[in-house]
């Protein structure tokens, strides 16, 4: 394979992982736990994961790990939505990617968020990426 096919390959597999990953959180947020055919939520982050929500403090795996336990069923109306993704940069250590994650929380209320994220390759067939960091940053309607 060459290299950009293979750049395009991370980008297909990026792509993949944040349609995953959010659709799992609408999920946690449903407080559906039946999804089997699913990684664990936590196994998608790299143990040194970082993260910048838009409230602009910098976050750690616990911190994620304590927002997961506390997550589940605590808006079990939202919907979920990935738009505008694109691909940013890849090389043999990292990809990162530029995505809108849309959240209709009820008739009145939506939010949005522009996100970037930077996953990291594995050895693993059934996890590809792992999400290394991510930053998120509030869009005004």
């Amino acid at each position: 394979m060459n290299k950009g096919d293979e750049m395009q390959k991370l980008f297909k597999q990026a792509y993949q992982e944040v349609i995953d990953l959010h659709k799992q959180i609408e999920n946690l947020f449903h407080n559906k736990t039946d999804d089997s055919g699913r990684l664990p939520f936590l196994s998608y982050f790299h143990s040194d994961f970082t993260m910048i929500p838009p409230d602009g403090v910098l976050r750690d795996f616990s911190w994620l790990r304590n927002w997961f336990e506390s997550a589940a069923g605590s808006r079990p109306q939202v919907k979920i939505s990935i738009e505008h993704f694109k691909e940013n940069f890849a090389c043999e250590e990292c990809v990162m990617v530029t995505f809108e994650e849309y959240q209709q929380v009820s008739v009145q209320e939506s939010l949005r968020r522009l996100s970037t994220a930077i996953l990291v390759p594995t050895d693993n067939s059934k996890q590809p990426l792992l999400w290394r960091h991510l930053h998120e940053t509030w869009v005004k309607k």
